[in-house]
């Protein structure tokens, strides 16, 4: 199974978890970290790393929600580790829904690929 987990500012990791279990029910192999009560990059460091070795190793998709904020730079420091990571910035829905659809159905290059274009064509504006 391809694992994942999402870092991302205050409670919104808490909420998105909590929106995928009303959709999917309770979910493995995905764990959530939140900067909130961090006092500095290495702790949250710390807590990524954490949420990673309850993981398991292996390939897994790491959810951050902000490009450039401290959430990314932990997650980019992962891929200069050389771990079996993919990082994907600008977290939504529709990108968590596509992963637990998907992550027991195709390979993990695939579910990459599903997963960005989920979270780029869902974005769309409603005009009356």
């Amino acid at each position: 199974m391809i694992k994942g987990l999402l870092i991302g500012h205050g409670k919104l990791p808490d909420t998105l978890l909590e929106v995928v279990h009303s959709i999917f029910g309770k979910v493995i192999d995905f764990k959530i970290v939140s900067n909130q009560g961090c006092a500095s990059e290495q702790e949250l460091s710390r807590r990524v790393d954490d949420a990673l070795n309850r993981l398991g190793g292996g390939e897994t998709i790491v959810f951050v929600d902000l490009y450039g904020g401290s959430c990314a730079k932990v997650g980019n420091r992962l891929l200069e580790r050389k771990l079996p990571v993919v990082v994907i910035c600008g977290v939504n829905l529709p990108m968590l829904v596509k992963y637990f659809s998907y992550r027991n159905r195709v390979n993990f290059d695939e579910l990459v690929e599903l997963v960005k274009k989920a979270g780029k064509e869902e974005i769309k504006t409603i005009e009356g």
